[in-house]
């Protein structure tokens, strides 16, 4: 009876055959093909530095900050060293030369393009402290041009008031020094109205 039951629980031979097939069919395929694109990427990989190490160029190069002005010890340093051992082909030498040489025309451009820049922003500080003195000189024209301005109408008005106490003044000796027949005529003529 024991027996019976291990042989119950126990699979048969074909039965584990049968499991084993299935599980060679249900191989994940997108496992291989992870695999296949690792060891692909891999070997572009190592052609890729084979061919780097093959030209055997190795430049190394310092990088100066806009303040900094070379000095003549790091001067060497700012050239492109190559490594020793190493031999470059004629014509990348040319174009390093090439490129060298115009690096050190934008250098100089640089450096003539901060000159200018520095002359420039003189000539606006300059020109900025000569506005400031010119509004001072106007605020002070402008108070200056109000006072006169006052002086001016006070001036006027006083005038006006010299020449009103002159006239009243003067109508009392006009008065005094009209011939007597025009007062007689005056007299004879209001006369004639009345009556």
């Amino acid at each position: 009876m024991f027996f019976d039951c291990v042989q119950a629980i126990t699979p048969s031979l074909n039965d584990v055959l049968a499991s084993q097939r299935a599980r060679a069919r249900g191989i994940k395929y997108s496992t291989l093909f992870a695999s296949v694109l690792a060891l692909s990427l891999g070997g572009l990989s190592l052609a890729g530095g084979y061919k780097i190490m093959r030209k055997g160029r190795v430049f190394s190069t310092t990088v100066l900050l806009d303040e900094e002005e070379p000095t003549p010890e790091r001067a060497p340093l700012l050239q492109p060293q190559v490594l020793p051992g190493v031999q470059l082909e004629p014509a990348k030498d040319l174009e390093i030369k090439e490129l060298t040489e115009a690096n050190d025309q934008l250098r100089h451009l640089k450096q003539c393009l901060q000159d200018d820049n520095v002359e420039l922003r003189e000539q606006i500080n300059q020109q900025a402290s000569d506005l400031d003195e010119i509004s001072h000189v106007e605020q002070m024209l402008r108070k200056s041009n109000i006072t006169l301005s006052r002086e001016c109408e006070r001036l006027h008005a006083e005038n006006e008031a010299l020449t009103l106490r002159v006239n009243s003044l003067a109508m009392p000796l006009s008065a005094a020094s009209r011939p007597k027949k025009a007062r007689q005529k005056k007299k004879v003529v209001a006369k004639k109205k009345r009556g």
